[in-house]
């Protein structure tokens, strides 16, 4: 009875622990180049010229630049993608 205990309880835990990576994920509001480029489907050089022309808006951390999630969805919004295909865009790249 007492592993019976033992196993709910660690059960119990690692279901919390799971609960609180999803809610990290779903957080994430910057994303650094690699990311930006999978999701846009672009190289670095297009994403520089979107900077310059305002389509993306950055933050700049030290020496890492990144990129507004929100941003990157209002660019494919304009583009053929529905928001449901950017979402699932988005999802699989961070359930991976």
């Amino acid at each position: 009875m007492q592993e019976f205990t033992k196993l709910r309880d660690d059960f119990a835990e690692v279901k919390q622990l799971v609960k609180q990576m999803i809610q990290v994920r779903v957080t994430v509001e910057w994303v650094g180049i690699e990311v930006a480029e999978i999701l846009l489907n672009c190289s670095k050089r297009t994403i520089y010229r979107m900077v310059e022309r305002n389509e993306l808006a950055t933050i700049k951390r030290g020496r890492s630049v990144r990129y507004s999630l929100n941003s990157i969805r209002a660019y494919l919004k304009k583009g053929q993608y529905t928001p449901e295909a950017i979402e699932a865009r988005i999802n699989s790249l961070f359930a991976a």
